[in-house]
């Protein structure tokens, strides 16, 4: 289990309290959104990274050495 695994499910467990505390949905909602924010956050910069990755792979220096 990683760290980030723990922050998620400790802010889950607080934001169904949240919910059974106030009857309403928003704590779930707001908690849904922030894991959704970095989850975008860290697979955009996953994507960028394999594509600088890629395009340092296949220059025209790279290709020549081989």
């Amino acid at each position: 289990m990683t760290d980030g695994d723990i922050i998620g499910n400790t802010a889950a467990m607080i934001a169904a309290l949240g919910v059974w505390g106030i009857t309403t949905a928003w704590p779930d909602l707001i908690v849904a959104a922030i894991m959704t924010g970095i989850f975008l956050t860290s697979s955009a910069r996953m994507l960028r990274q394999a594509g600088n990755e890629h395009r340092q792979e296949h220059t025209p220096d790279s290709v020549a050495a081989e």
